[in-house]
């Protein structure tokens, strides 16, 4: 099943009676064999996992994603979304996004993992506002990391600008609210 031989499958399931694991699932799908997960699913339905599956494919950037991103609930998503960001998947990205999704932490997992290119994917979108809604420590991390990704895969100036004018900001007030943070507990 993992290596998408579909007659072997089909041998199998006619001449023994074993059945088969979950595993087989994941299988097909983190190796991008969508005919034989079709298989599988319409002869073993009881050992499914489509969540288990989405997020398979999503860490390893298969197609299988555009096919199993509709059967599964939106609010299931989003940590497939995030899985795909921190592993720079762009491929499985594509099918997920837009959405109605908080793509703040898929934009942090991207820029934690230095996938430049999933930060670019979200930029090009218009996602990066939504890291002002993250805590300050995230906030000063991140914006220290991503000015330092972006200036050393020299992104063009004009597709980050308005990302780094945002990421300075927040780097600059989650130094001020650490260190209003650290004189309040040194007073007390």
């Amino acid at each position: 099943a993992t290596r998408g031989r579909l007659s072997i499958v089909h041998w199998l399931h006619y001449t023994r009676n074993e059945g088969c694991s979950a595993i087989v699932f994941t299988g097909a799908t983190t190796n991008d064999h969508l005919d034989t997960l079709q298989w599988f699913i319409l002869h073993y339905r009881e050992h499914y996992r489509p969540e288990h599956c989405l997020l398979c494919a999503a860490e390893n950037g298969c197609i299988t994603v555009r096919y199993l991103h509709p059967q599964i609930p939106l609010p299931n998503v989003e940590a497939t979304l995030e899985a795909a960001a921190a592993m720079g998947q762009i491929r499985s990205l594509e099918p997920l996004v837009p959405g109605p999704y908080n793509i703040s932490r898929a934009f942090i997992f991207a820029a934690t993992n230095g996938h430049v290119g999933a930060l670019r994917f979200f930029i090009d979108r218009g996602y990066y506002g939504y890291i002002v809604n993250t805590n300050v420590r995230s906030q000063s991390f991140l914006a220290a990391h991503v000015q330092h990704q972006f200036s050393y895969n020299c992104m063009s100036s004009v597709t980050i600008a308005p990302l780094l004018i945002d990421l300075v900001l927040l780097q600059n007030r989650a130094h001020y609210r650490y260190q209003r943070c650290y004189r309040l507990e040194a007073t007390a």
